[in-house]
């Protein structure tokens, strides 16, 4: 166990050399893998469900996904300021022994799109007088297939595990495919393409191919989006097509290290893979 600043400090910089992430997310990682401590031991655990950035870096490695927050969605608690607080007063205040002090600064409302309504849960850190920010996004209404599943999370620095409730990897692909698709060119999140190239380069030996398909099909049909998918092949060749996306990617390319080695040619490729495999999806 890290017990003090210096100590922290000097585990940062010494994984930063070997991944190429800067000393300052490393650190705030450690301040998430605090918090995930606390809701782990809470009576919140199957609650909270993890996913987005944060559980993909754990999937892929830190030095192959990076992010600056905590995305979750809730289930069987009502969405309301009150609730929010009050759940994250209780959950912060878990002493777990690791000399990590959370505080909530503030709670924002946050809408995504009109798919999600939530809470944005800003929280001051300190370990030891070593301070951070904690941005967590916290939404309801996801469609998960079949269900949610227990992730065996690595400390990034004493590979301890935590066990959390987290999106499966079907419901990740479903997600980010289907918004690919059905916003095609207006898809301007890079990271998206990246995940489903990554996840058909590394797991996809690991997905289970019927619940896959199920996953889009129920993901796209409460988004309401399944003319989409049914013509995924015309809105491949438009993104495919699409200058300013490929500027876009490689932009992408230079702002990440572990990126500049993956063309859009292969993005889509990954993309076309897994259409694929669903296509077509019967109403």
């Amino acid at each position: 166990m890290i017990k003090n600043r210096d100590s922290l400090k000097a585990r940062a910089s010494n994984l930063s050399k070997k991944t190429n992430i800067p000393n300052k997310y490393l650190i705030q990682n450690f301040m998430f893998e605090a918090l995930l401590k606390r809701i782990s031991k809470s009576k919140y655990k199957d609650k909270f469900i993890i996913k987005g950035g944060f559980l993909l870096s754990s999937i892929f490695g830190v030095n192959l996904r990076s992010t600056m927050d905590l995305d979750t969605t809730i289930k069987g608690l009502p969405l309301d300021r009150e609730t929010i607080t009050n759940v994250i007063n209780e959950i912060i205040r878990i002493d777990v022994e690791d000399n990590v002090r959370l505080d909530i600064e503030n709670i924002k409302d946050i809408r995504e799109e009109e798919l999600y309504s939530g809470f944005e849960v800003n929280l001051k850190a300190e370990f030891d007088g070593l301070k951070t920010n904690l941005m967590i996004d916290i939404t309801t209404g996801d469609v998960i297939t079949y269900e949610e599943i227990e992730f065996k999370y690595s400390t990034l620095f004493d590979n301890e595990i935590i066990n959390i409730m987290t999106y499966n990897y079907e419901t990740i692909i479903a997600e980010k495919f289907e918004s690919i698709i059905s916003r095609n060119i207006d898809n301007t999140r890079m990271k998206d393409y990246y995940d489903l190239y990554m996840f058909v380069h590394l797991k996809w030996d690991d997905i289970n191919k019927d619940t896959l398909r199920k996953a889009i099909f129920n993901t796209s049909k409460a988004r309401e989006t399944l003319d989409y998918i049914n013509n995924a092949n015309k809105y491949i060749e438009l993104i495919s097509d699409d200058s300013r996306l490929k500027a876009l990617w490689n932009s992408y390319q230079n702002n990440y290290e572990y990126v500049k080695d993956i063309k859009f040619v292969d993005v889509i490729n990954a993309i076309k893979i897994i259409n694929a495999m669903i296509v077509p999806i019967s109403v």
